[in-house]
């Protein structure tokens, strides 16, 4: 995030989260909690999966427009996990990004930023 935005991603925390902020970004979790078996996304167990509360969240963040998703696991357990419990008033359009975890090793880091800054700033130029 912080070469997308041009801020030190080795700032402190709430400098991080003001920089986001400053971007116009909201980041969080798809998942409230999870149990895994490892630290790969792949070895999430879907029946302990508890969604974050985004009715609530959208609810309160109205101006929110868009959604990025950082890798096909967020996108795919919001679409099952969180989706289905929202009014169409939150049905706010998605994107699935590639993963910025080194597990996705299929893509180097400039590659990584290169594809996020090239999508996003496609789809703000069409809205």
């Amino acid at each position: 995030m912080g070469a997308l935005f041009q801020f030190d991603p080795d700032a402190p925390y709430r400098q991080r989260k003001s920089a986001l902020k400053k971007s116009g970004v909201a980041l969080w979790d798809v998942m409230a909690a999870c149990t895994r078996r490892s630290s790969l996304d792949s070895d999430i167990i879907e029946s302990s999966v508890v969604a974050n509360d985004f009715r609530s969240f959208y609810s309160h963040h109205q101006h929110i427009t868009r959604i990025y998703f950082n890798g096909l696991k967020a996108e795919s357990s919001y679409r099952k996990f969180v989706r289905p419990g929202l009014s169409t008033e939150h049905a706010i359009p998605g994107l699935g990004l590639p993963s910025t975890s080194p597990a996705n090793a299929r893509m180097t880091f400039a590659e990584k930023c290169e594809t996020w800054k090239r999508l996003i700033l496609t789809i703000e130029t069409i809205s």
